[in-house]
C-alpha cells in the first residue's frame, strides 16, 4: 500500500528510505533466491514450476523430502493456518498439493529442505544509509519453532556470529539496500555453509528482544528519518533470551513426542531471566490479549488439516 501510492502520502508524511520495487522484491521468495545467485550466495536447490507439465519434467531432479513455498508468505495463511510452508515426501505427495495450490491461484517455488533442527536458524539485521555503509551489526539465532521447522520462532537467543554478518551485509550491499533490513539463513550440516532463507526490509517479529539486547531499531529509523541525532548502536547483550511460553510449551511437547526432547533438558532451558514479546508491567493488557489470541490460533491450527493430507513435520 505504502509502495503504490508513495508520492501522494510523501506529501503529508515522512517515508521510510529506499526503493519500493526493492521492497517488493524482498517480499518475493524468487527474487530473493536469484539476487542471492547473482551475489554467490548459498541457497537451497530450488524449481519455479507453473504446469503439471513442468513438473514432470523436472520430477528426476526433484529432491525429497522437499518444502512447498508460496512466493508470498501471506497468501497461504489463512490456508496452511500460518505454516510458512508445506513438506511433502513423495512425488504423488507433491502432485497432489501442487494442483490444489493451482486451484486457488497460489504461485509458489519448490525447496530443497535442509536437515537439522530450527537451532541451525540464524540472522542478520543492520540499517543501510544513503551511502551503502551499515550503522550497525546485529545477529541472532533461534532455539526452537512451533511447528519444528516450518513454524514461527517461539525461543531465540542474541549471539554474534561474525560469518553470518558477513554473508548478511554481502546480501545487502549486492542489493543496494537502504533502510532497515533483516536476513535469515540455517546452516546446512551437511556441508557447514550458510544457505539462505529470507529477507525482509522491515521491523520483525523479534524487534523487542532487539531492543532489549540494546538496539532501539524504532528510534534509530525514526531518528535517521527525522534528522535527529542517532542513538548509540555500537554493542548490545549477547545471550539474551525472547520466549513465547505457550508456543514453547507446544514446541516441547511435539519434541518429546519425537522422542527428541525431556522435561527436564526443556525445564533447564528456560530457566534463565526471560524477555516477553509484549509483556510490560506498567501495561500487562497487551500481553494478555496477545496471549489469549496466539492460544487460540494455535489451537485452530492444530485442529486443521493443511491440503491434500497431512504435512510432514520434519
Amino acid at each position: 500500500m505504502i509502495i503504490a501510492h508513495r508520492p501522494k502520502l510523501a506529501d503529508k508524511f515522512v517515508i521510510e528510505e529506499g526503493d519500493g520495487e526493492l521492497r517488493l522484491s524482498m517480499l518475493d521468495k524468487l527474487r530473493t533466491y536469484s539476487k542471492s545467485v547473482e551475489a554467490d550466495i548459498p541457497t537451497p536447490s530450488y524449481w519455479r514450476v507453473r504446469s503439471v507439465s513442468d513438473l514432470e519434467e523436472i520430477r528426476a531432479a526433484l529432491i525429497f523430502p522437499l518444502i512447498i513455498k508460496p512466493l508470498f508468505s501471506h497468501h497461504t495463511r489463512n490456508i496452511w493456518k500460518n505454516r510458512k510452508y508445506l513438506a511433502v515426501e513423495s512425488y504423488d505427495e507433491l502432485h497432489r498439493n501442487f494442483t490444489e495450490l493451482q486451484h486457488h491461484g497460489i504461485e509458489f517455488l519448490l525447496m530443497e529442505f535442509i536437515p537439522g533442527g530450527d537451532d541451525l536458524l540464524c540472522s542478520y539485521y543492520t540499517y543501510m544509509d544513503e551511502n551503502g555503509s551499515p550503522l550497525f551489526h546485529f545477529t541472532k539465532r533461534v532455539i526452537r519453532r512451533y511447528p519444528e521447522n516450518m513454524g514461527e520462532g517461539c525461543y531465540h537467543v542474541t549471539d554474534w556470529s561474525p560469518d553470518v554478518r558477513d554473508m548478511g551485509l554481502k546480501f545487502f550491499r549486492h542489493v543496494k539496500l537502504r533502510g532497515l533490513g533483516n536476513v535469515e539463513f540455517k546452516r546446512d550440516p551437511r556441508d557447514g555453509k550458510l544457505k539462505i532463507i529470507e529477507c525482509n526490509a522491515r521491523f520483525t517479529a523479534a524487534n523487542c528482544l532487539v531492543k532489549a539486547a540494546g538496539l532501539d531499531l524504532a528510534l534509530l529509523t525514526y531518528n535517521k528519518l527525522t534528522g535527529r541525532p542517532l542513538p548509540a548502536v555500537d554493542t548490545y547483550r549477547s545471550g539474551l533470551t525472547l520466549w513465547l511460553p505457550t508456543q514453547d510449551l507446544l514446541a516441547f511437547r511435539e519434541l518429546r513426542g519425537k522422542g527428541k526432547m525431556t522435561f527436564l533438558r526443556w525445564l533447564r532451558s528456560i530457566m534463565r531471566p526471560q524477555q516477553f514479546q509484549f509483556l510490560c508491567w506498567s501495561d500487562p493488557l497487551p500481553a494478555v490479549v496477545g496471549a489469549w489470541r496466539r492460544l487460540n490460533r494455535l489451537v485452530c491450527r492444530r485442529r486443521a488439516q493443511p491440503l491434500g493430507g497431512t504435512a510432514v513435520q520434519r
